[in-house]
C-alpha cells in the first residue's frame, strides 16, 4: 500500500475507534475502572479484532496493539516528513532574508570619497 493510502487508512481507523471507560459487573476487578473498546462497535470497523466466546464478544487486544503501533509509525513518519519540509522552507526563507539584508546594507553604506567623485 503506498504511503498516502496507508496514511489515509490509518487515519480512518483511528477516527472510527471510540475508547471507553467501564467497570466489570462482577468479579475481583469489578471495583476497578477499565479502558478499552466496545466489542460490538469495534466489530463494525475491524471484525477480525473481535471473537465470540460463550455468547460474549471479546476484543483481541494484542492484534489491536499491532494496528495501533502501525498507526503510530505511519503518523510519526508523516510528522518527520512535515518537519523536514518545514525546516527546508525556513532555511530557504532565512537565506533569502540574509541576502536581502546584505543588499539593503550595501545600498545604505556610505561611499568612499573616490566613489563619490565619479
Amino acid at each position: 500500500m503506498p504511503g498516502s493510502d496507508r496514511a489515509k487508512a490509518v487515519g480512518w481507523l483511528l477516527r472510527e475507534l471510540r475508547p471507553v471507560s467501564y467497570h466489570f459487573k462482577e468479579g475481583p476487578e469489578a471495583k476497578l475502572a477499565r479502558h478499552g473498546f466496545i466489542a460490538q462497535e469495534l466489530e463494525k470497523v475491524m471484525p477480525e479484532l473481535v471473537r465470540d466466546h460463550k455468547d460474549r464478544k471479546h476484543v483481541v487486544y494484542q492484534d489491536l496493539v499491532a494496528l495501533l503501533t502501525l498507526a503510530s509509525q505511519v503518523q510519526q513518519g508523516r510528522l518527520e516528513e512535515y518537519e523536514d519540509s518545514l525546516l527546508a522552507k525556513l532555511t530557504r526563507a532565512v537565506t533569502g532574508l540574509g541576502a536581502s539584508i546584505a543588499r539593503w546594507e550595501d545600498s545604505i553604506r556610505p561611499r568612499s570619497n573616490a566613489e563619490r567623485s565619479n
